[in-house]
């Protein structure tokens, strides 16, 4: 039936029945497996993190960025990518130009618009990681870092 210690009976046993334990388990995996999916399919603009020429080019209908691609030896270089690999979580271009709204690219420029205040540039590395550094918040996620712009500009 099972591994268990000699001389025990899981079916005649005094306390909580066996499948108590395996089933509250599932319920916090299944809990955990249901918020880390919510926050990894969120889905970004390609404009989000993007500068204002960046952001005006994405404009276009026929938009393609060019870059240059990280790709493993011997697999064919592409020139342009296509406007979904913008934003997409997916470090394709060395320089992280195809990345400007995450970290997936250590060396992405992340730009904060900051209305109300000085724009500026961040490293890519530093969206997501539940610290404001943009004075907008635009930075992190919505909600978490309240926008502080005014104050800044003063």
């Amino acid at each position: 039936r099972g591994l268990h210690a000699p001389g025990f009976d899981v079916e005649h046993a005094p306390h909580r029945p066996a499948m108590a334990r395996p089933v509250r388990a599932s319920r916090s995996l299944l809990l955990l497996l249901l918020l880390f999916s919510a926050n990894s399919s969120l889905s970004l603009p390609a404009t989000h993190g993007a500068d204002p020429a960046l952001r005006a080019a994405l404009g276009a209908a026929s938009y393609e960025h060019r870059c240059v691609p990280v790709l493993p030896a011997g697999r064919p270089r592409p020139e342009k990518l296509p406007r979904e690999a913008i934003n997409d979580d997916y470090c394709d271009c060395a320089d992280g130009s195809d990345e400007p709204g995450t970290s997936a690219c250590s060396n992405g420029r992340f730009y904060c618009r900051n209305t109300g205040a000085a724009p500026k540039f961040i490293t890519s590395s530093k969206v997501n990681d539940k610290f404001c550094d943009c004075c907008d918040g635009s930075d992190e996620p919505p909600s978490l870092c309240p926008d502080t712009c005014a104050s800044a500009a003063a």
